[in-house]
């Protein structure tokens, strides 16, 4: 008798996941929800105020243009237009001033400092995006006396642009001679030479009197057995007379009478002797004292 074949068994279904499991079942389902409804929302919104404020970056009511800064008006003696200049090295066409940025103000402030004619600097970022810039400028203190050359620098022996002195200028300013060492730096940094510090310093102190004693330039003095080893200085008359001054501002020992004082000093001389011309030199420490009159 034949056996009847056995049937093959039909293979069981995969299982059907359901919505409710993992994160989504069970007794924490409602927060899972929660925190994906909330990513989302803060997604979008991210997304939606990164277009807003690109849109109001390249607004022009957020644009921070040229004529929306303004400086502290430049003295006499800088004749070029620094805002421009300054705002050229601030800005650029890929990435202009915008009031939104968070360093607008550093942007701005770091391009003038880099100018040459700027000292310090102080910015503002103001309502309609308008900034106030107030500057404190250099001020040329005197020549120094390099190659047959006359280079400005102020009264902290920071070099200026040349170009922007005339040769009538240059000639006016106090002139420092015997130096015979260039500047190490680019114009709007410091000589790198003390004996152009102490010159510029002296020559500020007497910026105010300089052409009424016609004075004409500052130079080392040579150096004696009393002032081994330091450096002083000696001032010039266009007619060639000498007046020792001593020693640089910055480095006078005890008992050394302040610049305001030899000033002073030379200024009392010269009105009672029609000048500071005369066959033998001045000693500014040996002339008297000057008696300020006392305060009413």
């Amino acid at each position: 008798m034949v056996k009847p074949a056995k049937k093959t068994p039909a293979p069981k279904p995969a299982p059907i996941l359901r919505p409710t499991s993992g994160l989504l079942s069970g007794p924490g389902r409602t927060a899972a929800l929660a925190a994906i409804v909330f990513a989302a929302f803060v997604a979008g919104t991210v997304a939606i105020y990164w277009r807003v404020e690109q849109h109001l970056r390249s607004s022009a009511d957020y644009t921070v243009t040229i004529d929306k800064i303004t400086i502290t008006p430049p003295p006499d003696w800088i004749r070029r237009d620094i805002r421009a200049e300054a705002f050229r090295t601030a800005s650029s066409p890929d990435r202009p001033l915008s009031i939104l940025d968070d360093d607008v103000a550093q942007r701005i402030a770091t391009a003038f400092r880099l100018h040459p004619w700027v000292s310090d600097v102080k910015v503002e970022k103001r309502a309609a995006a308008r900034v106030n810039v107030e500057i404190i400028y250099r001020r040329p203190a005197c020549v120094v006396e390099i190659d047959q050359d006359l280079k400005p620098v102020d009264k902290e022996g920071v070099l200026l642009p040349s170009e922007d002195f005339s040769p009538i200028q240059k000639q006016a300013l106090p002139c420092l001679s015997g130096i015979g060492k260039s500047p190490m730096g680019a114009v709007g940094l410091r000589w790198g030479d003390t004996r152009v510090v102490d010159g510029a310093g002296i020559a500020s102190a007497l910026g105010n009197v300089w052409q009424q004693l016609k004075l004409f330039r500052i130079q080392l003095a040579q150096q004696t057995p009393a002032t081994a080893g330091v450096l002083t200085y000696e001032l010039y008359t266009r007619s060639g007379t000498c007046i020792y001054w001593g020693y640089p501002i910055a480095n006078a020992p005890p008992g050394e009478p302040s610049a305001e004082e030899k000033v002073a000093r030379l200024v009392q001389y010269a009105n009672s002797h029609g000048g500071l011309d005369g066959p033998q030199g001045i000693d500014v420490h040996s002339l008297p004292q000057v008696i300020k009159a006392a305060p009413k």
